[in-house]
């Protein structure tokens, strides 16, 4: 915003920096940058300055010094290629899931309903509809406000170069946007205040809105504190290390960070085990663990009935070979999110993959080999 309001080298070198400081910290950040440099090179082009060329060239250099530097191309370019090479294989390509075009423009109807589902959880409803108000009122306003609506052009790039690339969006992947979007909404507000000073009732009752909206917001975000602060995993972590046997085997069932920590079993000299879903079936029939712990983060409902994986815990919970002792999932101080819980959609379609936050207090259920 600087850089397009004073046109000064500072403010373009600064941008070269910063952005290839923060792609070289997280890659993604790429697709924030791609549309702003053309716009500011294009800003930089436009002006009447006689070193324009220098302007345009220093900041360049700049980013690209960056970039060589922090990735350490010089003198390990073996590294900086595998780790390019690795960031391919680390998603999924487009190629994919393009080779009809009917199932493409599937997908893309999916991936557009994701993007503004994924920010309105972030935000909540509220923040969600007063940011997208905001933004509709400076599009269509007449005296257009031009440094504020140049903001929409790293979340227009975001989309297209990153989201769009990869054809996949996830609660966190939208956090960038999510943070323009709010300074949307501040500006929007203020504006509103602004609109109703003289008025006394109607500035109270702007007042109100405001601050419940704000309150409410505030509750909303912290659901997530007041999730892990209860996670389920607490208790369970603190029942076994007080009921599990010493001569106990203990086995759970994919994944490590969807279950309670197990240094304290560890102490106490009893075996834990990974138990692979596709191997629990033969495990439960050997009954070969004294205990087995599933967690909701990654049990049955992630496969289709007819799968091999569901008949392994099928066979778990009949109660033939193993009891259930219980099942367990905090009930927080407070929480204000609509978290999805994994679906066999998932594994059909691994773009359909529900955020991230479905893994913080999970369901915990114990079983007891008869």
């Amino acid at each position: 915003l600087r850089a397009l309001k004073f046109d000064r080298l500072i403010d373009y070198s600064l941008f070269a920096l910063l952005s290839m400081l923060s792609v070289c910290t997280k890659d993604q950040a790429y697709g924030l940058i791609v549309l702003p440099t053309v716009l500011l090179a294009y800003r930089c082009w436009r002006s009447n300055h006689k070193r324009k060329v220098l302007k345009l060239l220093i900041p360049a250099v700049i980013g690209l010094l960056t970039f060589v530097f922090i990735h350490n191309i010089l003198f390990d370019f073996a590294a900086f290629e595998d780790h390019f090479n690795s960031l391919g294989k680390s998603g999924y390509t487009p190629t994919d899931f393009t080779h009809e075009s009917t199932v493409y423009y599937q997908r893309y109807l999916y991936l557009v309903s994701r993007f503004f589902r994924d920010i309105n959880f972030n935000l909540g409803w509220p923040l969600s509809i007063v940011s997208l108000t905001a933004i509709a009122t400076a599009l269509l306003r007449k005296n257009k406000q031009h440094l504020l609506l140049s903001l929409l052009v790293p979340c227009l790039s975001y989309y297209v170069f990153f989201l769009s690339f990869i054809m996949y969006s996830r609660d966190r992947f939208v956090i960038p946007i999510c943070l323009i979007f709010c300074v949307f909404c501040g500006h929007y507000l203020g504006e509103l205040l602004d609109t109703v000073k003289q008025a006394y009732k109607a500035k109270l009752v702007v007042w109100m809105t405001v601050i419940s909206l704000l309150v409410y917001s505030f509750f909303y975000g912290n659901s997530v504190n007041a999730l892990m602060m209860t996670d389920s995993r607490y208790f369970v972590e603190t029942w076994m290390s007080n009921n599990i046997d010493i001569n106990a085997t203990v086995g759970f069932v994919e994944k490590k960070r969807n279950h309670p920590r197990f240094q304290g079993l560890a102490k106490q000299t009893i075996t834990v085990r990974e138990v692979s879903s596709e191997t629990l079936k033969a495990v439960v029939d050997k009954q070969q663990f004294s205990y087995l712990i599933t967690s909701s983060g990654y049990t049955a409902n992630r496969f289709p009935k007819d799968h091999k994986q569901y008949k392994g815990f099928e066979k778990l919970s009949d109660g033939s070979v193993y009891k259930l002792i219980f099942c367990h999932r905090t009930t927080p101080l407070w929480s204000l999110l609509k978290i999805d819980e994994p679906s066999p959609v998932e594994y059909y379609d691994p773009r359909r993959k529900t955020g991230n936050l479905n893994k913080i207090n999970p369901e915990i259920c114990m079983y007891e080999k008869r």
